[in-house]
């Protein structure tokens, strides 16, 4: 079996501070960790706030967006690679799988992409992103906090000129899981999918923007991975409502015909599944860490999930590999952890097993 990955590559920006209240407070109640796209660099968006440009924006960056100008402004960040379909493959890759990664990067200029091309196929990941002149990689700026909060800004960059028609066909076959995202246009996921679907693939969906994504879309996939609050949004704009996270799950993958997997931060993550005709759920342990950096973890797991989804595993065996890559990666100080393998998983799930026994 093989991998094949269409989605978003980028570079994170990382500050971490003692408290980001102020930005949190910005924000609609949520999960402790936020995304905001947005259209511009981040250069352009302090000198909008510094004039007093500030109507764009208190959509996406709350009712007061000058809280962000001090934040934005800062300097001295950690850069590492990131983007939410580059960790999953990076991660996938690690656990000893075939996997191509396909999406749209910055120009033969941009050293950033021409670095992060490098990242990845140094972990064997094989690599076919259009480069896009005049364009960036992807750039996120975080800000994480002691409480484990984190707040992420980020600007799509050359994700959004991904382009599906550039993966062959001899890819897309009943040997391959493909992953797809809302990180690059859904369009684009949307009519891989269903190329993927016609040649007898599986498709995974990783739905981080569930406000773009419509009910038919789900004829073409067979297994949805989303966080509690994408799952929550997403079950809302279907009327689907539904109290605790097994029920929204077994909700999701009922009416969708789909697995359902919804991971939870620090909170076991659940699944639902149709077993001979009924929906099973369960409930897969998550190790109880003090993370060092939450960047990514979500990430990893889906892409170990997938991979040891690859490897013949059922749904609840490639769910506890992949909650331990997620905290193995959130103990790194990375987005991406080069340490990351089977071998190191199999030595967590054994005293994982011993402590819960």
């Amino acid at each position: 079996m093989r991998i094949v990955g269409f989605g978003s590559g980028g570079v994170d920006r990382k500050r971490k501070l003692q408290d980001i209240s102020d930005l949190m407070g910005q924000l609609p109640p949520g999960d402790d960790q936020r995304l905001m796209y947005v259209d511009k660099r981040r250069g352009d968006i302090i000198a909008d706030l510094e004039a007093g440009n500030i109507e764009p924006y208190k959509e996406k960056l709350g009712s007061n967006p000058k809280a962000w100008l001090r934040f934005l402004s800062l300097k001295n960040y950690e850069r590492s690679f990131g983007g939410k379909g580059s960790n999953a493959v990076f991660a996938a890759a690690k656990m000893g799988v075939e996997t191509h990664f396909f999406g749209a990067f910055g120009g033969y200029t941009d050293i950033d992409s021409n670095e992060h091309i490098e990242h990845l196929e140094r972990v064997g990941v094989k690599v076919d992103v259009q480069r896009i002149e005049g364009e960036t990689l992807s750039q996120a700026y975080v800000y994480a906090d002691a409480q484990a909060r984190q707040v992420s800004m980020i600007y799509r960059g050359a994700n959004k000129h991904a382009l599906q028609q550039r993966i062959p066909d001899a890819l897309l076959d009943r040997d391959t899981i493909v992953m797809i995202q809302t990180s690059v246009p859904v369009v684009q996921s949307m009519a891989l999918a269903r190329r993927a679907k016609a040649r007898g693939a599986t498709v995974v969906f990783n739905c981080t923007n569930p406000a773009q994504v419509e009910r038919t879309h789900f004829q073409h996939i067979d297994e949805l991975v989303v966080n509690q609050d994408e799952a929550a949004a997403l079950a809302k704009k279907f009327g689907i409502v539904r109290e605790t996270a097994g029920e929204l799950a077994v909700a999701l993958a009922d009416q969708l015909d789909v697995v359902c997997v919804i991971t939870r931060g620090k909170h076991n993550v659940v699944s639902a599944e149709k077993r001979n005709g009924m929906i099973v759920v369960d409930d897969i342990v998550t190790p109880r860490i003090v993370p060092r950096d939450v960047t990514g973890a979500g990430d990893a797991l889906l892409g170990s999930y997938v991979a040891f989804r690859a490897k013949g595993h059922g749904v609840h065996s490639a769910l506890e590999y992949g909650v331990l890559a997620g905290a193995f990666t959130a103990k790194s100080p990375d987005t991406t952890s080069a340490r990351l393998s089977p071998r190191i998983l199999e030595r967590a799930k054994g005293i994982l097993a011993a402590f819960v026994g």
